[in-house]
């Protein structure tokens, strides 16, 4: 069995015996080198600038403003990272500058971080992989200096990396929730730095630098360290999807490569599994999880050489030492930092990984005695920060820079470097073990021919209609090129059909390939696909070939149109039915600012929910643009939802088939009128059962009217009296309402002795134009020929007009080669007592204008007619207070177009100067320079709080503050405040009440609370008060709140614990007693603001017992089998040395003192 050592470190501990012979290399800084080597090609690489400097706004800038105290912020351009993605250029070039100005021009070269066999897989379907975009991978320096390192991962809508630039590290990646925007921060910028403790266990046996039981053969270099990483469920949750959380951890293994790559040792990741359902690891502490991987792996990495599993629990990390070729014990564990509430923290968690490895590859801390040769320590970073190896003394050499396997980065005046790495000791002791083990080979590449379908896009959901033309994701999860495959498919398991696919498919990438039409009935069914012979040969993985999907027919099909604001990306939507399944989804679209999409939607008959959200919270209008959407049934064109101006999401019901609205008829007409009796017909409507038809004798009572319920759209009325008119109405019924009546007509009944069949009051025997009435003789109509002007009913009883032809050329002007039209835009400006300037819009292919002017109320025979080369002209010699007439024409090389229409000015009088020809004097002009009538007619401040704008007496624009709650802040402005004046008491040993006071616009609380050695609890309340009875007994408890607003959430704020009444067991040894007393240590101590308790033997509840030096009890806490605890020391006030106790079941009270230093 192997034996357990702990020593606390940042993220592992690890009691190490003595170092002996190390192979050294010649190393210095690979990465620089590399740069170095393709300086040519650097010479001729642009700068292509991915991210633009931003000024930081919006509800996300005051929560970073809290957790980073200095930072640079970036949007992120769209348009060159497509570009630089499509491209995949080997060398790049990118310029930044940090928070201070300091330009940091990165020259990086791509560099490969995954084997080429790299798979994804997912739990819920662990026998296929899933389709992964890996990103580009850069790695390189900072302004050409040698001692320096960047390293970047670029994917389709952030870039994430770490560069560290002469002594200064920075993190740079996306804010979240905050669409786009980056962040570039130092990381002795962030406010409280994510520390955390650890665990290892050391095999027995070991010895650094021992080398490799049984290894015989040569050194090689070329050795290449493959990783199988594990990431648990929380992970997958927090990052909201197989894909997501793998694109984090695959950045966070591309800079662990990179930190590798720059010791001249090589490691790429060959697999990544994320656990999409319930993982079996439960904790509680980061030794149970090490032993559950181990134990659930048994020794398989699926062809790794080393695994590791990260996920946000435990409370550190942990690894076995020196298990490079170990079968059962290549494992790890890490608790990694996901992010700060919302800036990115890859430069603590590359730090976690890195060193986490470097342990399973064989290297002690920094700190341990063993080292130079006489097993002594490299540095005192350890021993400085409270953490002292037993029997390793102090050598009191504290570095400028700490190193990867150092605890210097506990110590705020040192830090731990990038460019410092692992240092030469530790790093030669690395390549030594890595170059030797005679379990890893070189880095090659793995020929691999393996195709498989990814997806089926089509048909899948709900199809309209019975065929459909299949479409499936085709995926080429191998490393050789994908030339041929043959893709066989089938509905509801009938025969197959084949379809023999060619093209050039590189490895890693997907094509959509559409299928020969299948038809189907109405009903549901089953599409199954799978691929055969890729290349012509056998599939190295035949798990991933076939994909199913399941579809049903609908008869309803619906068309969604979006019009998109500024901000594309922000914007999804979804149908989903009564059970909140999806059926139809959409988005984001990115790249599409201010454009419109339109979607098409099928849906079977039932009732169902449109949901379009925005991740940003300020919908799709109107701050950022005028987006909008219209969901519209195809079939009735009847509108389903419709809106653009809301918070984070708007939902809207509907069901089909959709219930046209009931409308009015139209088109009523009275026909066939003879003495007695009329027709009377209108146009039918959708959706009418019947219609009621009115009709009255004009200029009787309302009471005689008559009133017919109709099944048809049409009526003949008998018994009427002749020679009378008739006033009459008509209402369609449909099943679900009345629509209103149609505009009431009227029609005449004929006269005995006068006989008129077309109801034209005209005699049939007199009739000019039987079946037409003869008064539209001299009537407006249209003959239908676009060529004509003038249309009317001629005396021929026929509609007929003139030729349009301006130039009387007897072509019609529409026929005409040249579009000479008439000018537009006429203006008549800069008006004086006897000039005026006259323009008006140019009109193409115009040689010159005739322009033709004449003062109001002479004769036609004076108008002055004038020749213009442009499209303006200065009248002068004009009269006073005098209005001209003018009109103007285009002069073109074949024809003239027609006169515009006429237009007036009128000059100013001598006594009355109108500078703004608004019609008032000068002297009298309220707002000079703007029309007075605009006083009091709407307007736009352009201040977005602001509502009711109208110009106003002093001629300037401006509204009232938008200001619900009338206290003079503008509710745009209001945000979510946090959470103020927390207090918490205990009521007995098992309750306490938390309290705080009323957040304005919060409509509820999230109250999050944990009794020390317990779980946590988290709940929503809408009071701002909340109790709990049911709490541990004699248990201290840590609590927080936010509260819940509707645009957005408040920070946490942290309450002070409240300790519960309750007895305490103070150890008096009973009957039977353990053999052994209880042992435990207390690390760091000092300790700062928390301190962990880790018993030697934790298997019974234990009690701790905080008190300081005065006997006073400061604080007691439960610990339950887990054997580790961390505790706040803030909750303890100001007191320097304090007393703590552990109380165990049949045993004796032991005490240590603890150290505080602030």
């Amino acid at each position: 069995m192997h034996r357990i050592s702990f020593n606390l470190c940042w993220v592992l501990l690890s009691a190490l015996l003595s170092y002996t012979s190390v192979v050294a290399q010649n190393h210095n800084h690979p990465i620089a080198d590399e740069v170095a080597r393709r300086e040519a090609s650097f010479a001729v690489v642009p700068e292509i600038p991915l991210l633009l400097p931003q000024v930081p706004g919006g509800p996300w800038a005051a929560r970073v403003k809290e957790q980073v105290e200095e930072a640079a912020y970036f949007s992120l351009h769209r348009k060159n990272l497509h570009q630089v993605r499509r491209d995949e250029p080997q060398e790049l070039k990118l310029r930044l500058e940090d928070h201070n100005g300091q330009p940091l021009l990165l020259e990086l070269y791509q560099a490969e971080y995954l084997s080429p066999d790299f798979k994804l897989r997912k739990a819920s379907d662990p026998n296929r992989a899933v389709p992964f975009d890996p990103g580009l991978h850069y790695r390189g320096i900072v302004n050409g200096e040698t001692h320096s390192l960047a390293m970047l991962l670029i994917l389709p809508d952030e870039i994430l990396g770490v560069i560290e630039f002469r002594g200064q590290q920075y993190n740079l990646g996306q804010v979240e929730n905050a669409a786009g925007v980056h962040i570039l921060y130092p990381s002795e910028a962030l406010a409280e730095p994510p520390l955390k403790g650890c665990y290892a266990e050391e095999l027995p046996g070991y010895r650094p630098g021992g080398g490799e039981p049984g290894g015989t053969r040569s050194p090689n270099p070329n050795n290449c360290v493959k990783m199988y990483v594990e990431v648990d469920k929380d992970i997958h949750d927090g990052k909201g999807g197989v894909t997501q959380a793998a694109n984090y951890v695959s950045g966070v293994f591309s800079q662990v490569s990179t930190l590798y790559a720059d010791e001249s040792i090589n490691l790429v990741v060959n697999e990544i599994f994320v656990w999409d359902i319930t993982d079996p690891y439960t904790g509680p502490g980061t030794l149970d999880y090490l032993v559950q991987f181990r134990q659930h792996l048994n020794g398989d990495y699926n062809g790794a050489d080393l695994a590791h599993l990260v996920g946000y629990e435990g409370g550190g990390g942990i690894a076995y030492l020196d298990v490079i070729c170990s079968s059962t014990f290549g494992v790890a564990y890490s608790d990694i930092h996901s992010s700060y509430s919302t800036v990115p923290t890859y430069s603590w968690t590359v730090n976690v990984v890195t060193h986490e490895i470097g342990h399973n590859l064989g290297s002690p801390h920094t700190h341990d005695c063993a080292w130079n040769g006489d097993n002594t320590p490299i540095d005192n970073c350890g021993p400085a920060a409270g953490y002292t190896p037993d029997g390793c003394y102090d050598n009191g050499q504290t570095p400028d820079e700490g190193t990867i396997m150092s605890y210097c980065h506990l110590l705020g005046s040192v830090g731990v470097s990038f460019t410092e790495n692992f240092g030469p000791q530790p790093g030669d002791l690395i390549r030594s073990e890595v170059y030797n083990a005679s379990c890893l080979d070189p880095c090659s590449a793995v020929s691999t021919t393996d195709a498989g379908i990814a997806s089926v896009e089509m048909p899948q959901g709900v199809v309209c209609g019975n065929t459909v033309s299949p479409v499936v994701s085709l995926f080429n999860y191998g490393s050789e090129t994908l030339t041929s495959v043959s893709i066989n498919y089938s509905l509801d398991g009938n025969p197959a059909q084949n379809y023999n696919w060619t093209g050039s498919l590189a490895s890693n990438q997907g094509e959509e390939v559409t299928l020969p039409a299948v038809n189907f009935s109405n009903g549901s069914h089953t599409f199954t696909v799978s691929t055969s012979s890729p290349n012509g040969g056998a599939d190295d993985e035949p798990a991933n070939n076939e994909a199913t999907s399941s579809f049903s027919t609908g008869d309803n099909t619906l068309t969604l149109s979006i019009t998109l604001d500024g901000y594309p990306a922000e914007t999804t939507w979804t149908v989903t039915d009564n059970s909140n399944t999806v059926l139809a989804s959409g988005g984001s679209y990115s790249g599409q600012q201010n454009t419109t999409v339109n979607e098409q939607i099928c849906l079977t008959d039932g009732c169902f929910s449109f949901n379009i959200f925005d991740s940003y919270g300020d919908g799709i209008c109107c701050g950022h643009g005028n987006g909008s959407y219209v969901l519209t049934d195809n079939a009735t064109n009847t509108v389903l939802a419709s809106g653009g101006s809301f918070d984070s999401q708007e939902t809207t019901a509907f069901c089909l088939p959709a219930t046209p609205p009931c409308t009015a008829p139209t088109n009523l007409q009275a026909t066939n009128l003879t003495a007695n009796t009329a027709l009377l017909s209108w146009s039918p409507v959708a959706g009418a059962n019947q219609y009621e038809l009115q009709y009255l004798q004009q200029g009787m009572p309302m009471n005689s009217v008559v009133t017919l319920y109709i099944s048809g759209n049409s009526e003949q009325l008998t018994a009427l009296a002749s020679s009378t008119t008739y006033l009459w109405r008509v209402k369609a019924i449909c099943s679900n309402e009345d629509s209103p009546y149609s505009p009431v007509e009227n029609f005449t009944t004929t006269d005995d002795a006068c006989p008129d069949s077309d109801n034209d009051g005209v005699c049939d025997s007199d009739d000019q134009c039987p079946g037409m009435d003869d008064s539209l003789i001299g009537a407006p109509c249209d003959d239908g020929d676009d060529c004509t002007e003038n249309d009317v009913y001629g005396a021929d009883c026929n509609c007929a007009g003139t030729l349009i032809d301006a130039n009387n050329n007897d072509i019609c002007d529409l026929d005409e080669v040249d579009d000479c039209v008439a000018p537009t835009g006429l203006q008549a400006t800069n008006l004086t007592t006897n000039s005026a300037l006259l323009s008006w819009g140019a009109v193409s292919g115009a040689n010159e204008y005739k322009l033709q002017y004449l003062q109001q109320g002479m004769p036609i025979n004076s108008i002055v007619t004038l020749s213009v080369a442009g499209n303006s002209k200065q009248l002068t010699v004009l009269s006073a207070n005098t209005t001209y007439l003018w009109r103007v024409k285009a002069i073109c090389s074949n024809e003239d177009s027609p006169y515009s229409s006429v237009e007036n000015f009128t000059t100013t009088d001598d006594a009355c100067p109108d500078s703004d020809n608004d019609g008032v004097c000068d002297s009298d002009d309220q707002c000079p320079g703007m029309d007075d009538d605009l006083i009091g007619t709407p307007c736009d401040d352009g201040d977005n709080c602001t509502e009711n704008d109208v110009i106003g007496a002093d001629c300037n624009c401006a509204g009232t503050l938008i200001d619900t709650n009338n206290n003079d802040i503008c509710d745009l402005d209001e945000g979510c405040s946090d959470p103020t004046g927390l207090n918490a008491f205990a009521n007995s040993a098992t309750s306490a009440t938390f309290e705080w006071d009323p957040v304005p616009n919060a409509n509820a609380y999230r109250l999050q609370y944990r009794p020390i050695g317990f779980s946590p609890t988290s709940i929503d309340v809408t009071a701002a008060t909340y109790t709990d009875d049911n709490l541990p007994a004699g248990s201290t408890v840590q609590w927080r709140v936010r509260a819940l607003c509707s645009n957005e959430n408040s920070g946490f704020t942290n309450g002070s614990s409240v300790t519960l009444a309750g007895s305490l067991p103070m150890g008096a040894p009973g009957a039977e007693v353990f053999d052994t007393d209880i042992q435990f240590s207390l690390f760091p101590n000092p300790a700062r603001d928390q301190v962990t308790v880790s018993l030697s033997h934790p298997t019974v509840a234990s009690t701790v017992v905080v008190r300081n030096m005065m006997g006073q009890t400061l604080g007691t806490y439960m610990m339950r089998d887990a054997g580790q605890l961390t505790l706040n020391t803030n909750e303890w006030g100001n007191n320097q040395v304090l007393l703590v106790t552990i109380y165990s079941e049949g045993q004796q009270p032991v005490s240590q003192r603890l150290v505080i230093s602030r």
